[in-house]
């Protein structure tokens, strides 16, 4: 299962992303600005959750291309978006561009209820895939 979670930084990404990682068994990898994803990525393209990349369109389609070229695909992008915040216009380009993958979740609570919530996302994807 390879999955980004795409969200401003407060919205709890990091943790979520490693509650999902350790429940799917597979390596959190969380990009900082000036991480090679690509790197960072190799030898996991059977399966990951993604938290901090991408953060533009431009980044998308990188990491497409990337994991095409192994014979894979992003199966899902979770979107946890901050209460009362208006999307910019690249974060509305970003989803765009996943449109047809995008889950979108409510983000506010603790992180065992967000998590519940995170996992009935990945399941809606699954079976609407």
């Amino acid at each position: 299962m390879r999955v980004v979670l795409v969200g401003p930084a407060h919205a709890a990404t990091g943790t979520q992303g490693q509650l999902l990682a350790a429940r799917l068994g597979v390596p959190y990898l969380a990009a900082e600005v000036g991480t090679d994803v690509e790197r960072a990525l190799e030898g996991h393209t059977a399966g990951f959750v993604l938290v901090g990349f991408p953060r533009t369109p431009a980044e998308a389609s990188a990491l497409d291309r990337f994991l095409r070229a192994r014979a894979a695909d992003l199966d899902v992008a979770l979107y946890l978006p901050v209460p009362d915040a208006q999307l910019t216009p690249v974060e509305d380009a970003l989803l765009d561009h996943y449109r047809g993958r995008v889950v979108e979740l409510d983000a506010e609570g603790d992180a065992e209820v967000v998590h519940e919530r995170v996992l009935d996302g990945l399941r809606e994807a699954l079976v609407a895939a």
